[in-house]
């Protein structure tokens, strides 16, 4: 059995609508566990009861899981939203290895699915190795003898992560770990436990370029969103392929304007990818299976 894990709480709402029909519109059957941390306005209600009518027509099986209830018994640190969508989705991951599952793809809910993933997550199955994101601000001059809570140094980035639970119970089971006993953040706490239970030679890295996207500013790259063969896509103008997964929180209008003001408005190459982030966003939360109103706040 495989999944797609994504912690989220009522702020992502539209992210989360973002991964779910990306999920379905592009072919992925995986099933997708939300781990929900409380909290529901207007939106949230909204997209809860679309989900329910549409539920029976996407391509894979949607879990709702409470996460404040699961974590409840598991000791955490911090019983916050924070901490509980950073570390108590590791926990999750345990728990659905014990039950049998072999390869997930754990995200977060502002990593939008551009793509067919599914092959990287059949590639985990019951494998020796495990991919993960490449954090493109940071490189293997981190010290990862040095416990701090740097945030954007590490060469690793915690999201998207494939891996066998069963097969790599270990690693997880040291990264919740790391959550319950130092003050830290996710980043940094899944570069020290790749490091201290010696999983950097089973790591494989996803180049940034396709799969995050996390700096604006790091990659001269121009994003298209155009129709191949009948579907709209992102596509990286430089490699002149697909891209898989997309970071940020482009839903929100103000986070596009930021990166598009300014210096920013330059003709610099990639100035406009947050627009175009931004329309995909759009596009996904009005044009497919699951449609949500769209507040002005935010598009």
């Amino acid at each position: 059995m495989n999944a797609i894990v994504v912690p989220c709480s009522s702020k992502y709402t539209y992210a989360l609508n973002t991964l779910l029909n990306g999920a379905d519109y592009y072919g992925n059957t995986a099933e997708i566990h939300i781990l929900w941390w409380g909290g529901r306005s207007d939106l949230c209600n909204e997209f809860f009861d679309k989900l329910e009518l549409v539920r029976d027509s996407l391509g894979f099986k949607v879990k709702i899981i409470d996460l404040k209830e699961f974590l409840k018994d598991k000791q955490p640190r911090i019983p916050d939203v924070g901490w509980s969508c950073k570390f108590g989705r590791w926990r999750y991951c345990i728990h659905l290895g014990e039950q049998g599952y072999s390869s997930i793809c754990c995200t977060g809910a502002d990593v939008a699915i551009a793509h067919n993933i599914m092959p990287w997550i059949q590639f985990v199955d019951n494998s020796d190795y495990l991919l993960c994101g490449r954090n493109i601000a940071g490189g293997f001059r981190f010290d990862f003898k040095k416990r701090d809570a740097c945030t954007s140094g590490p060469p690793y980035a915690d999201a998207p992560f494939f891996v066998d639970p069963i097969k790599h119970k270990v690693l997880l089971e040291h990264l919740y770990a790391i959550g319950q006993q130092h003050d830290m953040g996710d980043l940094a706490a899944f570069n020290y436990a790749v490091d201290e239970t010696n999983y950097h030679d089973k790591l494989v890295l996803l180049p940034d370029i396709l799969w995050l996207r996390n700096s604006a500013g790091l990659i001269a790259d121009n994003v298209l969103f155009m129709d191949i063969l009948g579907k709209q896509h992102l596509v990286s103008q430089l490699t002149k392929q697909r891209l898989h997964m997309v970071h940020g929180k482009w839903f929100m209008k103000a986070v596009r304007d930021k990166y598009t003001r300014g210096d920013m408005t330059s003709n610099k190459t990639g100035a406009k990818n947050p627009v175009v982030f931004h329309e995909f966003h759009k596009f996904f939360n009005s044009e497919w299976k699951l449609k949500l109103t769209l507040n002005p706040t935010h598009f």
